[in-house]
């Protein structure tokens, strides 16, 4: 896959004619075969937070954390700490970002073994832009020229680790960052494939409950303004991925509640597909709140 992003506009032409008469010895059934990630390592990833609704839920549990945290909740305590060093105002005016480890990726339909120093396990509905043209300082008008497709992002979250590192203020360190912890799939839709890129649906359930149904209309930011960001006097290159930041009600803690050892979280983006995963928790450790 890295290559044929690498091949640019003549290797997509080449895959749509073979695609159009494929060899029959080149066809599975897909319940025979076992879907990698689309692209297991990146050449880079950036979570960015083009929703800011999801930031803004937590700030409007402010008051509610502080009758919490006045009786006697840890939890509550240390996520009100977050939220007074946090500056709301300044991320609705920039675009901002944190580094992903690419070697953290997971795939479809696999398993997601918790760490051991977590009880608080949480999914987060994301999609994310993959880059097929390399640049730099690239202007807003010629970004989308820059994209190769789309893929379905979870940004899996440990986050009471998380809280103890924000607390600190230097970013969400191991809440995000475990083996697994960045699942991508279960494949890249190019941009032919959507009806309407301003408006994708995102619909996220565990255990086939369904927990939010939002659109990518609800962006504040578009990847398009990501990849502005992205290269500002820095190269981008083909094969990097820039995720969305987490839909509102795109998570466990938008609903006040955790996930628990063997729920299945299934994330759905519009034209992309489904991305399924189970998780594992060591020791059962966690009941959901």
């Amino acid at each position: 896959m890295q290559e044929m992003i690498e091949g640019g506009t003549e290797a997509l032409r080449l895959a749509e004619q073979i695609l159009s008469n494929p060899p029959r010895s080149a066809i599975l059934p897909l319940v025979e075969a076992q879907l990698l990630a689309p692209l297991p390592r990146p050449v880079r990833m950036r979570d960015c937070n083009l929703f800011t609704e999801h930031v803004e839920r937590f700030f409007e549990r402010k008051d509610q954390l502080e009758a919490e945290a006045a009786a006697g909740s840890e939890q509550a305590a240390a996520q009100l700490a977050v939220a007074k060093r946090m500056r709301f105002d300044l991320l609705l005016k920039r675009l901002t970002y944190y580094t992903v480890d690419p070697l953290s990726v997971s795939a479809h339909e696999e398993d997601i073994e918790w760490p051991a120093y977590s009880k608080a396990a949480d999914f987060e509905l994301e999609w994310a832009v993959v880059i097929g043209k390399r640049g730099k300082d690239v202007p807003l008008e010629a970004a989308a020229g820059h994209i190769f497709g789309y893929t379905i992002f979870n940004d899996w979250s440990a986050r009471d680790e998380q809280l103890i590192h924000m607390e600190m203020g230097i970013g969400p360190g191991g809440g995000k960052d475990f083996d697994g912890a960045k699942t991508l799939g279960p494949c890249i839709a190019t941009p032919d494939e959507f009806r309407d890129l301003s408006d994708v649906r995102m619909i996220a359930r565990v255990n086939g409950e369904e927990w939010t149904n939002r659109s990518s209309r609800h962006m504040r930011f578009t990847f398009e303004q990501a990849i502005v960001e992205m290269s500002r006097s820095r190269t981008i290159y083909p094969g990097d991925i820039f995720a969305s930041g987490t839909v509102l009600g795109g998570s466990a803690i938008d609903h006040g509640r955790s996930l628990k050892d063997g729920d299945v979280v299934e994330l759905e983006v519009e034209s992309i597909g489904v991305l399924r995963n189970r998780v594992r928790m060591r020791h059962g450790m966690s009941d959901r709140q």
